[in-house]
């Protein structure tokens, strides 16, 4: 049985061996389509990597404006909207439409509307630059005004590449805070400003007299003078006092 096996892997090889010396010429066409086709495919993955690399490049080097709402001062109540250049070049031509228009109860009563005035158009946003307004107070935006409006801000980088993005700003993340008054340098400078307005209201009533250091010398000079006429007259009156 083992013998009978053998001499038909034998024949078997034999018989592979000679088709593929007969095919040949075939099957080198064969191997050489196959080396083509993975050179073809490594060659396309190459140059998708470097179309895309090239593609981040681009967009890490293009401006980048985008539209936000804040508070206007730590543990204020006061919204103002901004709008920022967060990316490493400037951007050119920006312009801001919103749907809705930004609505303000602070201007309810204002002849000419309600509606938050932005620019028209901003001919060149710097690195890092921003341009912000005051929008409105947490507690005065009801539904009246709007709680959520669509900002889409549109701009150009240095090359002429148009960028256009939308932004929601809702009125419904702020609504839940709770703010704690806080102190900051605007109300420490008006505290000052108060206290200098009061002194100069003293010194003029006449409560406060300011003095130079002519004047203190002059004072002291004079008690001076006055300390030594006292110990003189004492002096005197000892020695007339005293026995002969």
């Amino acid at each position: 049985m083992i013998r009978v096996i053998g001499a038909i892997t034998v024949v078997a090889m034999d018989g592979t061996w000679k088709w593929i010396g007969d095919n040949s010429q075939a099957l080198g066409v064969v191997l050489q389509g196959l080396v083509l086709a993975v050179a073809l495919l490594a060659a396309f993955f190459t140059f998708g990597q470097v179309r895309e690399a090239a593609r981040l490049r681009k967009e890490q080097a293009q401006p980048y404006v985008a539209a936000d709402m804040r508070q206007h001062a730590p543990g204020s109540h006061i919204i103002e909207v901004f709008f920022r250049n967060y990316g490493p070049t400037a951007a050119h031509n920006v312009r801001v439409t919103c749907d809705p228009p930004l609505r303000s109860s602070w201007r309810a009563n204002d002849p000419e509307g309600a509606e938050v005035r932005l620019f028209d158009v901003l001919p060149t946003m710097a690195p890092g630059q921003e341009w912000a307004t005051l929008w409105d107070t947490g507690m005065g935006h009801t539904e009246e005004f709007g709680k959520a409006t669509d900002v889409t801000v549109s701009f150009e980088s240095s090359n002429g590449d148009k960028h256009s993005h939308v932004y929601r700003l809702d009125w419904a993340a702020h609504e839940a805070r709770e703010f704690v008054s806080g102190k900051g340098l605007d109300e420490a400078a008006k505290a000052l400003e108060k206290i200098a307005r009061a002194v100069a209201n003293w010194q003029k009533s006449g409560a406060i007299v300011v003095q130079s250091k002519a004047d203190h010398r002059e004072e002291a000079a004079a008690r001076q003078a006055m300390w030594e006429e006292h110990r003189a007259a004492a002096q005197a009156e000892a020695e007339q006092s005293a026995p002969a």
